[in-house]
């Protein structure tokens, strides 16, 4: 087994692609994540039956850290592990690979394939946090070839692009929420899937909460919200004002910032949770009058 020291792995849970000009500590707290990188690395060895001989940390974003595993085969494995600030880890995890999988297998899109993935919180975990194994694509940057190609390769791009979105459009769904398995989510709703699948993928998504970051962001506070998954539009956008309203009365008292006088912090606030209110009074009479159909995005 291959074991990495410590000191050499520390730029694997911090971010490392760039800097804030204000309120940095913060930010780089919610993107830092500690786990366990050889349990990470034994894991994609066993997956193909080789050893991890080496782990690059490759460019990140906001919300993942992705890692390059070179095993001793010559094959490649990606890994991925959410940072604090994408949501909730399990559901993160757990909806973006049956989405993954519901693209691959009941659209036909062409989406890397997971390999393994921490399924399950009640699952011991050597890890120590969530994280996807899957296959790494063959391909180029678009950026790295775009000037070299003809106008009919350009063309043959875009239409394979709008192909892909049609796909999503056309994949009707009953609930405003996110796709999971029905094996990893039991409590999950039924979905209208595409009637070109067969009767196996349609029993196995569900849909259950959101895993929007706005709706979990309030956790650590003990703040319950409405997660879905909702019936109808208008549930959606009355979940979104009720949660600032929750948010709103909740929110630290300041006061004592000597800045805003503590009479007109309070005005403000309750004129905010007036206009919310407000808001869910008419949102019946400003929605179209079709209820919209959720669709992939």
């Amino acid at each position: 087994m291959l074991v990495i020291q410590r000191p050499h792995i520390s730029h694997y849970f911090n971010y490392t692609s760039g800097r804030w000009l204000i309120n940095e500590a913060h930010q780089l707290k919610t993107r830092y994540i500690n786990f366990n990188a050889p349990a990470l690395q034994r894991i994609a060895g066993q997956l193909i039956e080789s050893r991890c001989v080496r782990m690059d940390k490759m460019p990140e974003g906001l919300f993942n850290k992705v890692f390059a595993l070179q095993m001793e085969n010559g094959r490649e494995i990606l890994a991925r592990v959410p940072n604090p600030n994408a949501g909730h880890a399990h559901y993160v995890v757990a909806s973006e690979v049956a989405t993954l999988d519901f693209l691959r297998t009941v659209l036909k899109i062409p989406v890397p394939r997971v390999l393994s993935w921490s399924s399950s919180p009640q699952q011991v975990n050597p890890v120590g946090a969530e994280y996807i194994l899957m296959e790494r694509v063959q391909g180029q940057q678009l950026s790295d070839v775009w000037d070299d190609m003809s106008e009919d390769q350009r063309f043959g791009l875009v239409k394979s692009l709008v192909e892909i979105e049609r796909k999503l459009v056309n994949a009707k769904f009953t609930l405003h929420g996110s796709l999971y398995y029905r094996d990893t989510f039991p409590q999950g709703r039924s979905i209208a899937v595409p009637q070109t699948a067969d009767q196996e993928s349609r029993s196995k998504f569900v849909l259950g909460p959101t895993t929007q970051r706005s709706f979990w962001e309030d956790e650590d506070r003990g703040l319950e919200t409405d997660k879905g998954p909702w019936e109808t539009a208008q549930e959606y956008f009355a979940a979104i004002a009720n949660r600032e309203i929750s948010r709103i009365r909740n929110a630290p008292d300041r006061s004592s910032d000597v800045t805003v006088p503590s009479g007109k912090a309070r005005r403000r606030r309750d004129d905010h949770i007036q206009l919310l209110e407000q808001f869910l009074t008419v949102l019946p009479y400003i929605l179209p009058p079709e209820e919209t159909v959720p669709t992939l995005r």
